[in-house]
C-alpha cells in the first residue's frame, strides 16, 4: 500500500566554528545564581542586535548562527521575510541535573551550539511528538503490541548527543527536552531564539553565492 509522510518535523543541525573558550569567559558576569527549568544555571538574554556587528567571539556567534538558521529558515519557502536571532542565553547543566520539557513560546526556530562536553553521558537533546499524537499512540497500543521495532511512524522522540561546536535547530513550537548530565562536571551550551522579520536577509548576497 503506499504511505506518505505528511506534515514532518525538520531538525537541522551542523558544526559550526564558535569560539568556545571566548564565550564560556563571556557568560560568567550574566548567569544567575538560581537554578532554572528543571535543574540548569542559566544567564539573562542577551539580545542578538546588541551583539551582531561586534567583532569579539559572541559578535562572530550571532552572525554565524544567524547565517545557518537562514539557510535552514529557506525550507520553509518564505518570501520576503527572514529569520533574525531575537535572543541568546548561556545554559550550564551541573552533575545530575536535566533540562525539563518546554517549548518556546513567540519564536519560530529555536537551537543550541554546546561549548564545554565532559567526556560520558553529558545528557542528550530530546525532540519530542507533541503530546496528543503521544496520547493516541499509546492508547492504541502503538508502543506495545502493535509495534514491531524501530518504526518512525511511532516514534515518540529522536535524540542528538551534545557534542562541542555543534549547532541543533528546530522548530520553536516542538517540544523538547534534555536528558540527565551522568558526568562529573557542567555541561554548557548557548540556547537562542529567531523571529521572523520582513525584509530581505542583509547577508544573503554572503549566504547564497
Amino acid at each position: 500500500m503506499n504511505v506518505e509522510f505528511l506534515f514532518p518535523t525538520p531538525v537541522w543541525h551542523e558544526d559550526v566554528d564558535v569560539n568556545v573558550d571566548a564565550l564560556i569567559a563571556f557568560s560568567i558576569d550574566y548567569m544567575r545564581p538560581e537554578k532554572m527549568n528543571g535543574g540548569s544555571y542559566e544567564s539573562m538574554n542577551l539580545t542578538g542586535a546588541q551583539f551582531r556587528d561586534s567583532k569579539c567571539a559572541v559578535g562572530s556567534f550571532v552572525r554565524q548562527v544567524e547565517d545557518k538558521a537562514n539557510e535552514a529558515f529557506q525550507d520553509f519557502g518564505p518570501l520576503n521575510t527572514y529569520a533574525e536571532m531575537d535572543h541568546f542565553w548561556f545554559i550550564s547543566v551541573p552533575p545530575g541535573d536535566r533540562m525539563a520539557l518546554h517549548t518556546h513560546p513567540g519564536a519560530v526556530l529555536s537551537g543550541v551550539v554546546y561549548l564545554h562536553v565532559p567526556e560520558g553521558d553529558a545528557g542528550s537533546l530530546s525532540v519530542r511528538r507533541d503530546a496528543t499524537s503521544s496520547h493516541l499512540y499509546h492508547s492504541l497500543g502503538a508502543y506495545t503490541s502493535c509495534n514491531r521495532g524501530d518504526n518512525q511512524i511511532t516514534w515518540d522522540s529522536v535524540s542528538y548527543a551534545p557534542v562541542v561546536n555543534k549547532m541543533v535547530l528546530f522548530p520553536a513550537w516542538q517540544p523538547h527536552s534534555v536528558s540527565q548530565n551522568n558526568t562529573e562536571q557542567d555541561r554548557i551550551s548557548v540556547s537562542f531564539n529567531f523571529r521572523v522579520k520582513e525584509g530581505v536577509y542583509p547577508r544573503t548576497s554572503r549566504l547564497w553565492q
